[in-house]
Parts: structure tokens; C-alpha cells; sequence
């Protein structure tokens, strides 16, 4: 069974380990992402939540 996996996220990338048609199994990591742009967002998500749980 073949599953095409495409999706378009602004991302920094740091490392690619699969090129584009590169067969991939379940579990495999393809790429290495900046954490630090996702550390800011989880932040502030955790911040909203609490702020609307405590509403």
C-alpha cells in the first residue's frame, strides 16, 4: 500500500533526512524543524488555556 503525504507548513527546516519520492515507513523521522518557533506558540497556547479556564 503507497500513501502520498503532502502538506505545506511555514517551518524551518534543519536537517532532511528523506528526499521528495523517498520511501518511508511508519515511524521514520523525515525531517528535522526549528523548536524554538513552536516552544513560543505552546506557550502561549497553554497561557490561553489557562486564562479561558479559569474564565
Amino acid at each position: 500500500m503507497k500513501n502520498n503525504f503532502i502538506n505545506q507548513v511555514n517551518v524551518l527546516l534543519i536537517f532532511l533526512f528523506a528526499d521528495y519520492n523517498s520511501i518511508v515507513k511508519k515511524g521514520d523521522i523525515v525531517a528535522k524543524i526549528e523548536p524554538e518557533l513552536y516552544k513560543s506558540d505552546l506557550e502561549e497556547g497553554n497561557a490561553r488555556l489557562k486564562t479561558a479556564l479559569a474564565n
